[in-house]
């Protein structure tokens, strides 16, 4: 069956595909590899006084 689809379609028939990151998620990725603007908290309760709840 696969194979069919393959012919009629004239390649795959479900084309792979990959989403390529905006530049601001790619930075955002490289800030926080180098721990740029991260708040390192102990526990939970760090957390959560943190976000005020």
């Amino acid at each position: 069956m696969f194979l069919n689809q393959c012919i009629n379609s004239g390649g795959v028939p479900c084309k792979p595909h990959i989403k390529i990151p905006n530049e601001k998620t790619i930075k955002t990725f490289e800030d926080t590899d180098k721990q740029i603007g991260l708040t390192i908290l102990n526990n939970t309760k760090e957390m959560f006084n943190k976000l005020g709840t």
